[in-house]
Order: structure tokens, then C-alpha cells, then sequence
């Protein structure tokens, strides 16, 4: 049994969550309860048509569900689960512009009972910064079954990698990803938003409208794009292709007057190229500017910094769409393993 909390005020504001796992048998069985407070900014501006808002986004996930797996071999199991989630979502604005909303506030509730399979293998072996040789590979489907919500869908993933060993401290990481999602009323499919990077500490979002965010629970963050923003690239359907050449920066590093050591700096090289399609964020008068659906993508180079609990991750991306760099370069703090 685990107990987590992230205490902030009271328990309305707060995270916290219960696990229960019984690990006696083959399959293995969890149960749990978790409730997620998020907040985060969010921006629109076009000046075609001359609306202008800002604001926070506002969210309370409650999650009731279990969960089972069974491991067909060492390297590969099935995972099914079902869960009942509640979600309250407000949007703060602080600054609205012509055409915008009226009210300073717009919020949403819904509930949905949903279910998931998934076939999991992972062969891979690590090091300090994240996986080195081997292959992962995950296929999902993720619905709100039609007789048990008022807003049916489904959404189907697949995510590949595969990982060579160039010599003893070098690595070659490949992966590829795709996803799809769908529903008889295509209102409620839900979005994959491809953009940024998890755990963006210097983050930055694209242009994205408010009524699009409202009651958005269900949609996914698709990464790592660097180059890009979050929200970036947003439609029902999308691909995704990451490259990445891992090598030692630093082995060992003694200076100063008290003689700090730092040690096991990881460098990389990395291209990464994404592209949606079936975006309902467009402009619906033809005449006004599309936004990009891609492809897109990101170059560059980073170096890792394990921390001991976690890897610090420093990368210098230059935005392009595949036939000339776009801007200048970026530069991106975030913490966690490699893909």
C-alpha cells in the first residue's frame, strides 16, 4: 500500500493519492484513488480577427479505478484497467480583447467511466540517463465505452523504440509514435497537443483559444518536439519521429577552492519531427491564416546531469519545417530520464 501527498492549503487544493497492489499471483492487481490539481497559463492572439486573451487554466481530476496486469514472458505483459474520473475545470482570464469571452471566468464539469488495454515488451537495459540497448514498444486503446457515457469515444496509440549500443559509452536511440482518436460525434474526440518537452522547467505555449480548453480532460501531451512549444501542433491524429546519439560530455570534473566533482555528464545529438492532421482549432472562415499542422521539428544538441534523484536536461534546439530553420535557437531546461 503507498500514501502521496503534495499538501498545499487544504485538501480541495492539494494532491494526493492511495494505491493499493496485490503482487502475490501472476497477475498482478492494483486499486486506487488519486485527485490532481493542476494549474497552467495559457494565450491567444490573432490579429486577423482581433481577439486577444490570456489567462490560468484551473483543474481538479478525481480518479477512482483498478488496474490488472499479466506478464506473458519475461519481457512482455497485457494490461487492462477501468476507472471513473470526475474533472472540474475553470479558465481565469486577466486580460480579454475584442471579440473575446465576456465573462472572466468559464468553467466545465463532466465525469466518464473509461477503460484501456495495452500490450507492453521491454527488453531495454539503462544507465544513469535512461536506456541504452534494447527495444520498448506499447500499443494502447484507451475508450469511454458508448453505454456507460454520454460522450462516447476512443483513442488508439502505438509507441516503438529501439536502442543501439555504437560502442561501450555510446548509444544510438530511435523512436516512433503514432496515435488516433475517434468518436461517432467527432466534438468528443479527443486532441493530442504535440509540442515541448515533460517536465519543461522554462516552458512556452502557443497561441491556443480558451473555448478549445474547456472540458479538454481527455486529450494527451505528445513530446519531445523540441524547437517548439507546448500546444504547438494539435490535432486527432499524429506522428511522431525522435533521433538521438548519446555519448559521455564530462567522466570526471574536480574544481573550485572546495574541490566540487562532477561526474557522468551525458551529451547529445538529437532530431525531432511531428506532424498532425484533422485540427478543429482552425479557423473556420477560409480566408483567415491556418495554423501549422507540420511537419515540424527540432535539431540541436544537450548535455545530462544526474542529480542523484533526478537527471537535469539542458538542450539547444533550432526550430524547423524540414526546409530552412525557423528563428533563432532555444534553449530548454527539464528534468527526468531520456526517452
Amino acid at each position: 500500500m503507498l500514501f502521496t501527498t503534495s499538501l498545499y492549503r487544504d485538501l480541495r487544493d492539494s494532491d494526493y493519492g492511495l494505491l493499493y497492489q496485490y503482487l502475490r499471483r501472476r497477475t498482478d492487481y492494483a486499486f486506487y484513488f488519486s485527485q490532481q490539481r493542476t494549474w497552467y497559463p495559457f494565450q491567444y492572439n490573432d490579429y486577423t480577427t482581433g481577439i486577444y486573451e490570456s489567462g490560468l487554466v484551473e483543474r481538479r481530476e478525481i480518479y477512482l479505478g483498478g488496474f490488472a496486469s499479466r506478464p506473458t514472458s519475461q519481457y512482455r505483459r497485457f494490461e487492462f484497467g477501468a476507472e471513473y474520473l470526475s474533472t472540474q475545470q475553470s479558465i481565469l482570464y486577466d486580460y480579454v480583447g475584442s471579440g473575446g469571452p465576456s465573462a472572466s471566468a468559464t468553467e466545465a464539469k463532466s465525469e466518464a467511466i473509461l477503460t484501456n488495454a495495452a500490450v507492453v515488451h521491454d527488453n531495454t537495459l539503462w544507465n544513469v540517463f535512461g536506456p541504452v540497448v534494447g527495444t520498448r514498444w506499447r500499443t494502447t486503446l484507451y475508450a469511454a465505452p458508448p453505454r456507460l457515457n454520454e460522450a462516447p469515444f476512443g483513442v488508439l496509440t502505438a509507441d516503438w523504440r529501439r536502442y543501439w549500443r555504437v560502442s561501450r559509452n555510446t548509444s544510438f536511440a530511435f523512436r516512433l509514435s503514432a496515435g488516433s482518436s475517434f468518436a461517432q460525434d467527432k466534438r468528443n474526440a479527443p486532441l493530442f497537443y504535440v509540442g515541448g518537452l515533460p517536465y519543461w522547467i522554462n516552458y512556452g505555449y502557443a497561441n491556443f483559444p480558451s473555448d478549445q480548453i474547456v472540458n479538454d480532460s481527455f486529450s494527451q501531451f505528445v513530446f519531445p518536439l523540441r524547437g517548439t512549444d507546448y500546444y504547438e501542433l494539435r490535432g486527432r491524429t499524429y506522428a511522431i519521429m525522435n533521433l538521438e546519439y548519446r555519448f559521455p560530455f564530462i567522466y570526471l570534473l574536480a574544481t573550485g577552492p572546495f574541490g566540487f566533482v562532477l561526474d557522468n555528464v551525458g551529451g547529445v545529438v538529437f532530431l525531432d519531427i511531428a506532424r498532425v492532421w484533422d485540427d478543429p482549432t482552425q479557423p473556420a472562415n477560409p480566408a483567415f491564416p491556418r495554423h501549422s499542422q507540420g511537419p515540424l521539428g527540432g535539431y540541436g544538441y544537450g548535455i545530462r546531469i544526474n542529480l542523484g534523484v533526478v537527471v537535469l536536461r539542458i538542450d539547444v534546439a533550432w526550430k524547423t519545417d524540414l526546409r530552412e530553420t525557423m528563428g533563432s535557437a532555444r534553449y530548454y531546461w527539464s528534468l527526468g530520464y531520456d526517452f
